[in-house]
């Protein structure tokens, strides 16, 4: 699973819990938060695109280490079965228009508990 973009709030949660100096925030931040390309990051910073890969990895890191994963939305690159990603989209579309905080919440924390009995079917 590959991190694509990160809210501003979320990035910065997880940039202010790791060891990141500043230029490596701010190019891991061009990319997960701004959306522009690495390599175009990378050039207007006088590096190469893997010192841009360096930077995103260690979000990524401590992004997949969390629990919680933010309290925004996070655009991944996946591979799923297309009935999934399909019920996937409706449901993300859904939520991004809820105005009940906590119906947001009991519907991803009842989406996560089928998902991971599912899961454990598949063991």
């Amino acid at each position: 699973m590959k991190l694509k973009r990160l809210t501003l709030e979320d990035f910065d949660q997880l940039a202010n819990r790791t060891e990141m100096g500043t230029v490596a925030r701010q190019l891991a931040r061009s990319v997960l938060v701004d959306g522009r390309p690495q390599i175009d990051v990378a050039k207007a910073a006088g590096f190469d695109r893997q010192r841009v890969t360096l930077a995103l990895k260690v979000i990524e890191r401590e992004y997949f280490k969390s629990t919680d994963g933010g309290n925004g939305l996070v655009s991944i690159e996946l591979e799923l079965p297309d009935p999934l990603a399909v019920a996937l989209v409706r449901l993300t579309e859904r939520l991004k228009h809820c105005p009940s905080k906590r119906l947001r919440a009991t519907v991803l924390t009842n989406t996560l508990q089928y998902l991971d009995d599912a899961a454990r079917q598949l063991d």
